[in-house]
C-alpha cells in the first residue's frame, strides 16, 4: 500500500463509508462469478470474515484484510474502495 492511501472518501458519511468495499466486492465478485466459499479459499481470508464483510454494513475489516482480498482477486485495493453511484 502507497503512504498516503486513503481508506475512506471524503464525500461519503458514517455507514455509507463502510459499505464501499462491501458493495463493490459484490459487485467484483458476482463479475467475475467468483462465490464467497472460492474467495476463502483464494484469499486464505477466514471464511466468517468474508460472510461478515458481505453482510454487516457496519463492519469494517482490517486494511491487511482487504489487502489480501484485493491480490486474490487481481484488483487495487483502490477497487475496492472506489465510490459506485446509486442505480
Amino acid at each position: 500500500m502507497s503512504k498516503g492511501f486513503v481508506l475512506l472518501h471524503d464525500g461519503l458519511q458514517g455507514k455509507e463509508r463502510l459499505n464501499v468495499y462491501r458493495l463493490r466486492l459484490r459487485k467484483i465478485l458476482r463479475e467475475r462469478g467468483v462465490s464467497a466459499e472460492r474467495l476463502v479459499q483464494l484469499s486464505s481470508v477466514p471464511e466468517a470474515m468474508i460472510k461478515r464483510m458481505l453482510r454487516d454494513p457496519a463492519y469494517m475489516p482490517p486494511a491487511s484484510t482487504l489487502a489480501k482480498i484485493a491480490r486474490a482477486l487481481h484488483v487495487s485495493m483502490a477497487d475496492l474502495l472506489e465510490e459506485i453511484p446509486d442505480r
